[in-house]
């Protein structure tokens, strides 16, 4: 045991991580009109109009023409 965790009373002790649950990036999307937090899959099927407010969110040229391309 170090000098340092001796001088640490032990109700500051934490484990940090062990109860953390793993999020994986790019599923969720914020509005940056009304701060609403949506699924990417819902803004994608609504094209790119929030939801909530009805916000038109930008979409990547890559984007716009694999979208044009599918009609």
């Amino acid at each position: 045991m170090s000098w340092f965790e001796k001088l640490m009373p032990s109700r500051i002790r934490v484990d940090i991580g062990k109860d953390k649950k793993v999020m994986p990036e790019g599923i969720w999307e914020k509005c940056q009109s009304c701060q609403t937090v949506i699924y990417k899959e819902d803004i994608i099927q609504n094209k790119h109009v929030c939801t909530g407010c009805g916000y038109h969110m930008r979409i990547k040229a890559r984007e716009r023409a694999r979208e044009r391309g599918q009609r």
